[in-house]
C-alpha cells in the first residue's frame, strides 16, 4: 500500500503505522473524513468508507431514522448488551461492570461498529478488555476469538508453574490432558496444582 492508492472511498494519505502489532495507514474518505484504517480491512473489502456510504445506503432504502442502518450490524447488539450492563442498574450483570464503575465510553453504536470494524472484525470475533477493571473504550478493547475471552474472564484461576502462569484450562491443553479428566481430579483432591500433577 502506498500514497495515492484507492480502496472504495478511501484514499491513502500517509505511511503505515502500528498500533498494538497491527498495521494501520492514514487514509481520507471521498466525504473529508481522515483515519487511521486497519491495512487488513482495506485489503479484504471490509472497510469501505468512514460510515458515508452505509448512511447513503440507508437514505436510499428509506432507513436514515436508523443511523448508518448500524442497528442492522452483528455487532449492534453486543454494543447494546455492553451499554445496559454498564449503565443499567436493573441489568443481571450491572454489578460486575457498571456497579464496579466500568463505563462504555464508545460514543454510541457507529462509533463502536466503525472501531470494530477497522480493527478487523469478522463473524465469530468478541469483544473482549484488555484490563477487566478498565472501561469499554478504543484504548482497552481488543477482538478476540471465544476461547481468548474465557481465558481473560476475571473468574478464571491462574496457576503458576515453573514461573509461568496459566488459566486451569491453559495447562490442560499445553499438558495434553483432558479437561474434565482434570477437573473431576480436581474435586477430588480440592487443588488445582495437584489436578495437574504440580503438587
Amino acid at each position: 500500500m502506498k500514497i495515492g492508492d484507492k480502496f472504495e472511498r478511501w484514499t491513502v494519505i500517509g505511511e503505515k503505522i502500528s498500533i498494538n502489532k497491527r498495521s494501520y495507514i492514514k487514509c481520507v474518505c471521498a466525504c473529508g473524513v481522515e483515519k487511521n484504517v486497519y491495512c487488513g480491512s482495506l485489503k479484504h473489502g471490509k472497510s469501505k468508507s468512514c460510515g458515508c456510504l452505509a448512511a447513503e445506503s440507508c437514505a436510499d432504502v428509506g432507513r436514515s431514522n436508523n443511523k448508518d442502518c448500524k442497528w442492522s450490524h452483528p455487532l449492534y447488539n453486543i454494543f447494546m448488551h455492553i451499554k445496559r450492563r454498564c449503565e443499567n442498574a436493573k441489568c443481571h450483570a450491572y454489578d460486575r461492570y457498571g456497579g464496579r464503575g466500568i463505563k462504555c465510553l464508545f460514543s454510541d453504536a457507529k462509533d463502536f461498529i466503525d472501531w470494530a470494524e477497522s480493527n478487523g472484525y469478522k463473524k465469530g470475533l468478541q469483544v473482549d478488555r484488555l484490563d477487566n477493571d478498565g472501561h469499554y473504550s478504543r484504548d482497552n478493547c481488543r477482538l478476540v476469538t471465544s476461547q481468548q475471552n474465557n481465558n481473560n474472564k476475571s473468574s478464571n484461576i491462574k496457576i503458576t508453574h515453573n514461573g509461568e502462569t496459566k488459566t486451569f484450562a491453559q495447562w490442560c491443553r499445553f499438558l495434553g490432558v483432558n479437561y474434565s479428566t482434570a477437573n473431576s481430579r480436581r474435586r477430588r483432591l480440592g487443588s488445582h496444582k495437584a489436578a495437574l500433577g504440580f503438587e
